[in-house]
């Protein structure tokens, strides 16, 4: 018969310290993962609100001149009051 070969009591491990080894390294690598995840997901949120924050300041700007422009109209074109009107007469 042949002779078994004695392993070192170094390289012998059991199966729970290979399994502990493993877990650790598993959950590393995944909780890694997530932070990168929600690192990136944070950076995108804050140029995505840049962006919308910048069209918004676009359009408010384009709703104010129109305001403007519709009080400039209005007031050109208001009827005139009486008093006027008894102004214009006169005159």
């Amino acid at each position: 018969m042949a002779k078994k070969r004695k392993r070192s009591s170094r390289s012998k491990k059991t199966r729970s310290e290979n399994f502990l080894r493993n877990l650790i390294i598993i959950l590393s690598v995944l909780s890694s993962f997530i932070v990168l995840f929600l690192v990136g997901y944070y950076f995108g949120y804050l140029h995505g609100k840049d962006e919308i924050d910048k069209k918004l300041q676009k359009k408010e700007k384009q709703h104010l001149k129109a305001i403007e422009e519709l009080e400039k109209v209005l007031k050109e074109n208001q009827p005139l009051s009486t008093k006027q009107l008894d102004k214009r007469k006169k005159e």
